[in-house]
Order: structure tokens, then C-alpha cells, then sequence
């Protein structure tokens, strides 16, 4: 509202014959009209930067030319079947059943309410209908890598995750 009065100063100043007056308005508009969208393209830049920064990424062994490497890639695009490569601090970007471990542990308060982290090995279990804090072999998405390192093969993503709300075959 503000730049309308300004500019309807400058139409009234140019009208009256005032040019000094009128040119140092519409100056002073462009002006602000600048600054104001090099600050705004400023800030999308920043949130950009910001966005990629805290997607999450996660470690996993793909063939690359032939041999096998650890790479670093989105969480949007580990599939069911990629190796994820777990160390401490690091999020579990899906579940995923452990096939190595070195002292590894997760920290699953937001899947089990758990307060301690849960050791994970990679052994078979016995029961088949085991609770989801009773299930040492698997990490899940969303929780955090808090001891050790070890590898997990990837077995589901995104809303077919526990994390996701999947309950298994309808």
C-alpha cells in the first residue's frame, strides 16, 4: 500500500511539473523494488541449501563398473536389496536385517519406547511373531546407528517400513 502512495506522490509530483521531486520517488521505488527481489531470491537459495542439506542420505554397497563400492545416496532412492553400511550417528534410512555387526547398536525410543539402545546381531530368530524390541537382527527406519558398525540389507522403504504403519498382507 505504502508504494502505491509513493508512486501516486510520484504521478501528482511529474503532473505538477515537480521533476526533481518525481525522479528521486520513482528512484527510491526501483530501488526498494530491487533490494526486496534480491532479498527474496536470497532466501529460496538458502532454503535450497537448507532442503539439501537435510535430506537424508545413507551409506550402501552398489556394484559401480564392475566392482563394489560404498556409495552415498538419497533415501529416497534405496530399494529393497541395497546394502546399507551403518556407523555410529548415523540414521537408518530403512528397515533393514542385519547381516554384519561389530558392537553395534540403534536407539529405537520411537519405535519401542526403549530408553537403552537395543543390540543388534546378525542372527536368525526362532519366533517368527517376535515383538518388534525382541527382534535383534533388524534395524529400522527413522532410528539411529548409537554404537558399533555392521551392514543390513535393505527389505523395506518408505510407508511399507514399521516406521510407515505397514502391518504386513492384508
Amino acid at each position: 500500500m505504502l508504494v502505491l502512495l509513493l508512486v501516486a506522490a510520484a504521478v501528482i509530483s511529474a503532473v505538477v511539473g515537480d521533476w526533481i521531486d518525481s525522479a528521486a520517488i520513482v528512484t527510491i521505488v526501483a530501488l526498494n523494488a530491487g533490494i526486496g527481489a534480491y532479498q527474496e531470491y536470497s532466501a529460496e537459495k538458502s532454503i535450497a541449501a537448507l532442503r539439501r542439506l537435510s535430506s537424508p542420505r545413507a551409506k550402501v554397497r552398489r556394484l559401480v563398473g564392475g566392482y563394489s563400492v560404498v556409495v552415498v545416496v538419497d533415501a529416497a532412492h534405496i530399494v529393497a536389496g541395497d546394502v546399507l553400511v551403518l556407523e555410529a550417528g548415523d540414521l537408518v534410512a530403512a528397515d533393514a536385517r542385519v547381516i554384519s555387526a561389530g558392537s553395534l547398536s540403534c536407539i529405537e525410543k520411537t519405535l519401542t519406547g526403549e530408553s537403552e539402545p537395543a543390540e543388534k546381531q546378525p542372527l536368525e530368530l526362532d519366533a517368527a511373531e517376535a515383538t518388534l524390541a525382541d527382534r535383534t537382527n533388524m534395524v529400522y527406519m527413522g532410528t539411529a546407528v548409537a554404537t558399533g558398525t555392521g551392514a543390513a540389507v535393505v527389505v523395506a522403504t518408505g510407508m511399507r517400513s514399521e516406521v510407515g504403519g505397514y502391518c504386513g498382507p492384508d
